[in-house]
């Protein structure tokens, strides 16, 4: 009869435990991404000489999704467990185990999508591929900055590169971005290239 107490004590322990890490995964979604995301590249990633040093926006959000699974799995669980034990049924953790890699990948690939731009060329780290894709200045065919009006004021959007092998990449244009232009524009000269301005429909 003790041993069966103490059992029950651990299951509702643990009970408390999964659901206050679910919460914490959701509330967490506001601020766990930047962090995470901006200290892995600042470490591991961003170590070289570059004149900027960007990740994008979307990444935040997939970080968040990934958070909102794990929560979502929990729940899950915790359903699948106690429904299992009122049935006297044995509880297999390992298909969860299994349901959660998705959500680990998911994270690590938006830690290592990134772009950065130096003296070299532009630097960029597709979503789905483990590997940096580099482009030379002289390799760059076409150089386009959209256009957006929103209310009657024009703002600039994306600052579209295409590559001589086919490739676009489209840079957004930010504060730090901005900061840099003039390098930009000057080594896009070089190569005879002249920064076309489009409005985008």
């Amino acid at each position: 009869m003790y041993g069966y107490t103490i059992t029950k004590r651990k299951q509702f322990d643990s009970t408390k435990f999964l659901i206050s890490l679910s919460f914490i995964l959701i509330l967490s979604c506001s601020f766990l991404p930047f962090v995470t995301i901006y200290s892995y590249q600042d470490i591991f990633i961003n170590q070289g000489e570059s004149w900027f040093f960007g990740t994008p926006n979307q990444n935040y959000l997939y970080f968040a999704g990934a958070l909102i699974y794990f929560s979502i799995l929990i729940f899950v669980f915790l359903f699948y467990r106690n429904r299992n034990l009122m049935n006297d049924k044995k509880v297999r953790k390992f298909p969860f185990i299994i349901l959660s890699l998705p959500g680990f990948l998911l994270m690590f690939m938006t830690c290592y999508h990134f772009y950065y731009f130096n003296d070299e060329g532009i630097y960029v780290s597709p979503f789905s591929q483990l590997h940096v894709n580099h482009y030379a200045w002289d390799e760059v065919v076409d150089a386009t900055q959209m256009q957006e009006v929103r209310n009657g004021v024009m703002y600039e959007a994306d600052l579209m590169f295409t590559f001589e092998n086919g490739d676009i990449f489209k840079l957004p244009v930010d504060s730090e971005v901005r900061l840099h232009k003039k390098q930009i524009y000057q080594k896009l000269r070089k190569q005879g290239i002249e920064v076309r301005r489009v409005i985008s429909q």
